[in-house]
């Protein structure tokens, strides 16, 4: 087994298969030697078995980690002691099992990386704990961040914000308000010139936007991020957004049109996605009626 970032191990599936049909072709004639072979040969069984019981033990081992989530995040931070994926984790691990300090401390570990873009998902994270833990979070952690920020755009960083939205939201987080949080959002956005608008962390930064805008009752930026979201790569969700959007502002017409791209790009056996271009439908209706 090769440590390799977390999550990850897939990669050694296709290198390792001449091992494994080594080993196979190992224990064949192991199982040869000892009914028929000689001497000699049972030796050389004995040497072919001793590695096999060794990968049985480590396979044994690794399942063992792979049982337990807390366990897998652990043997993440031991084997990459600086990798972001496994310190979320884990931070999320003690969040989620009310351990506020100790996902605290995690957080604070990474806003001390010598990786800015990691400094600045630590900042986010000390907030979102502070948000949920106890209603109120340093305004200084959205500035830091803001220093740290660093293209390109990553799902680390739209997991990141979504979950302090969300934290901020839920828990009317004094200090650091979702308000403060977008114009964090801005600036990270600000940063994708160089990146395709098609990429996956661009548009979903986009569609959290559109949502958090709308939420605080700014319809103008939130259409303006929903339009941006919107992408031939895009989740149906995006799409959804953008079209009871341009609903509310009276745009029936460009709201059409969304739903019939939605209705494009779903399958044939796609029922939730139908289920929501038939909602949509509903919504225009009604909307347009009640214009009339």
């Amino acid at each position: 087994m090769l440590p390799l970032e977390i999550a990850f191990e897939h990669r050694n599936y296709f290198p390792s298969f001449g091992l494994f049909l080594a080993l196979v072709g190992g224990v064949a004639h192991a199982g040869s030697a000892f009914k028929h072979g000689s001497v000699l040969s049972r030796r050389w069984a004995v040497l072919i078995l001793i590695p096999l019981t060794v990968l049985a033990g480590m396979t044994v081992q690794r399942a063992w980690i792979w049982g337990d989530l807390k366990r897998i995040a652990l043997e993440g931070i031991a084997q990459h002691p600086n990798s972001l994926r496994a310190h979320l984790t884990q931070a999320t691990i003690l969040l989620q099992t009310g351990k506020f300090q100790e996902s605290a401390q995690v957080m604070h570990h990474l806003a001390e990386s010598h990786n800015p873009k990691n400094r600045a998902i630590g900042f986010y994270g000390v907030a979102t704990v502070g948000c949920i833990d106890t209603n109120q979070a340093a305004p200084l952690l959205m500035n830091q961040a803001d220093e740290n920020i660093r293209a390109p755009v990553t799902l680390f960083d739209v997991q990141a914000l979504d979950l302090l939205l969300r934290a901020s939201r839920d828990k009317r987080c004094e200090g650091v308000d979702v308000a403060r949080i977008l114009r964090t959002l801005e600036r990270q956005l600000a940063l994708t010139s160089d990146q395709p608008s098609t990429d996956g962390p661009v548009w979903r930064l986009h569609l959290l936007a559109a949502s958090y805008y709308a939420q605080i009752g700014d319809g103008e930026s939130a259409l303006r991020h929903a339009e941006l979201a919107w992408q031939p790569t895009s989740d149906v969700a995006a799409g959804s957004v953008l079209a009871q959007l341009q609903m509310q502002v009276g745009e029936h017409a460009d709201a059409l049109r969304t739903i019939d791209q939605i209705a494009s790009r779903i399958g044939t056996r796609d029922e939730l996605g139908r289920a929501e271009v038939s909602r949509l439908n509903q919504l225009l209706s009604t909307s347009q009626g009640d214009v009339q």
